[in-house]
């Protein structure tokens, strides 16, 4: 604990009601930023070691495995708005992977537990910060100005970003994209504006309240090779990550990756993983649109 006092305002850019832990200045290993432990600017940096550090491995200390999310639990949690339900689900959890969607439900909880919910709110706050992904820095400024006690930044819209991003990210050859109802946030494939697809009692007619709807168009997965990419690359197992890295070269890498994957029972954390990067473009769009996420 720290003898000097701070002002919570002005480190935390909010006053909490209870005390909160604060973070030190520097990177983890080391807070000069140093990449090896003797680097001085002018040696050259050691061979890449065979195995992982242990910390990268999620063994240390005491050769302890840090649980996985049960990200079915959360999002039920999220649904009954039951923060009680949701602090039960993170707490000890690895979560890095899966920010968008754990942040989704900090507002709600904090409305019925924030005494409880406000460090799990700046912990993540503070992953989502350093970790820098399209539409991090967005929902990072959301859960602030929910601690602050805040309005959102923008139109708030009670988006289903899992439908958007598969609307979005799906192949453009069979959608050219669809349409936001900025009322309700739910989310139509531009088939359901053609009245030749459904029906002329059917259709969803914009035009006669434009300002009730967000167009959007398909755009496919240009990110999505990248995702396979940092998911093999983060594997702490060198012979696995030799694996997926022959999985991704050439034609037919997609296929090669996903039946890989399930092959290797690692589908459970690559569908959090690449659903947490699709949550997170998502949510940029929409806020480079004036959208927040509610």
């Amino acid at each position: 604990m720290a003898t000097q006092k701070v002002d919570p305002v002005e480190v935390f850019g909010f006053r909490p009601d209870s005390p909160l832990p604060n973070w030190g200045w520097g990177d983890i290993p080391d807070q000069y930023g140093r990449r090896w432990a003797d680097e001085d600017g002018r040696n050259r940096a050691p061979r890449r070691p065979g195995s992982p550090h242990p910390m990268l491995a999620a063994l240390w200390p005491e050769q302890r495995v840090i649980k996985e999310v049960d990200l079915a639990e959360v999002r039920a949690a999220i649904a009954t708005s039951d923060a009680t339900r949701f602090l039960d689900a993170v707490d000890g959890c690895e979560v890095d992977d899966v920010l968008q969607q754990i942040g989704a439900g900090i507002p709600a909880a904090l409305e019925s537990l924030r005494e409880r919910v406000e460090p799990v709110a700046l912990s993540i706050v503070n992953r989502l910060t350093r970790r820098g992904l399209p539409g991090d820095a967005e929902l990072a400024a959301d859960l602030l100005a929910c601690l602050r006690r805040e309005p959102l930044p923008g139109r708030v819209v009670p988006v289903d970003l899992e439908m958007l991003c598969g609307e979005m990210e799906t192949d453009p050859n069979r959608s050219a994209g669809g349409y936001i109802d900025l009322q309700t946030g739910d989310v139509y494939n531009d088939e359901l504006m053609d009245p030749d697809m459904v029906g002329e009692g059917n259709s969803v007619d914009v035009e006669d309240d434009p300002d009730r709807w967000l167009a959007f168009e398909c755009i496919g997965s240009p990110d999505a090779w990248q995702d396979m990419a940092d998911f093999t690359e983060r594997q702490s197992d060198p012979q696995l990550r030799v694996q997926l890295e022959r999985a991704i070269e050439g034609r037919g890498a997609f296929r090669r990756f996903r039946d890989l994957v399930h092959e290797l029972d690692l589908h459970t954390q690559w569908y959090a993983f690449s659903t947490d990067r699709k949550f997170g473009r998502a949510r940029k769009y929409l806020a480079s649109k004036g959208v927040r996420v509610g």
